[in-house]
């Protein structure tokens, strides 16, 4: 479907068969509050014109989806890599799904952005975007930069250590199909080995069982964030 996509330098295009789930994540949210038009011809569905560039970039955090240089969560969507089943090079992060049922924007929101590692928080009323594709430390804390006796640590609870993920796969027209992971090593750690914590999610966005990139980086050099 048609779709809005801003450069860097805040120039808009309207995009047909937009796979990307950062923009899309943002043509939700212009949909939501009635500033979408309609990108095909540029006017509003009632025939007037349609939401201006600028209306539409008060809404979210244009430097959080492309900056220039390939850092902005969209561009990283957008690189090539190395494909995981067979050869060549593949998007590293498409969406391919159908956004039907009536849910809160906040939980399509949540749905698109699993499908490339994806997270978002609000910065003065704008929605702002983010990728897991860095896991490095930016800063170490020690006794030298922190308050005596202000450390509190407790134990992460366990959510799961096998999940089983449901899609549409495209090598069966579409077909419900799922792909698993199981941390058979932290399962048994914690002594249940033959019986670990399971969770199933739905992806609304991955139609290949390749698409399990969209649940661990792989493929770009991780920057160092030191």
């Amino acid at each position: 479907m048609w779709g809005w996509t801003w450069d860097h330098a805040g120039n808009r295009t309207a995009v047909k068969g937009l796979i990307n789930p950062f923009w899309i994540a943002v043509n939700l949210l212009l949909r939501a509050m009635g500033l979408y038009g309609d990108p095909s011809t540029g006017s509003d569905p009632g025939g007037g014109p349609g939401p201006s560039s600028a209306a539409q970039l008060a809404t979210f955090v244009l430097p959080s989806l492309v900056v220039g240089d390939g850092s902005g969560v969209a561009e990283i969507a957008a690189d090539q890599v190395a494909a995981i089943l067979g050869a060549g090079t593949e998007t590293q992060f498409q969406f391919q799904g159908v956004i039907s049922s009536q849910k809160p924007f906040r939980d399509w929101l949540t749905e698109v952005l699993n499908c490339c590692l994806g997270f978002y928080t609000w910065e003065f009323g704008q929605l702002k975007l983010g990728c897991r594709i860095n896991a490095s430390a930016v800063d170490a804390y020690t006794a030298g930069n922190m308050l005596f006796q202000s450390l509190r640590l407790a134990p992460i609870q366990s959510a799961f250590e096998h999940l089983v993920l449901s899609f549409a796969d495209v090598a069966y027209q579409y077909q419900a199909n799922t792909a698993e992971y199981c941390d058979k090593s932290h399962a048994a750690y914690y002594g249940r080995g033959g019986s670990p914590l399971t969770s199933q999610m739905h992806s609304v966005g991955c139609s290949r069982s390749a698409r399990r990139s969209e649940l661990r980086p792989r493929g770009r050099a991780r920057k160092s964030a030191a």
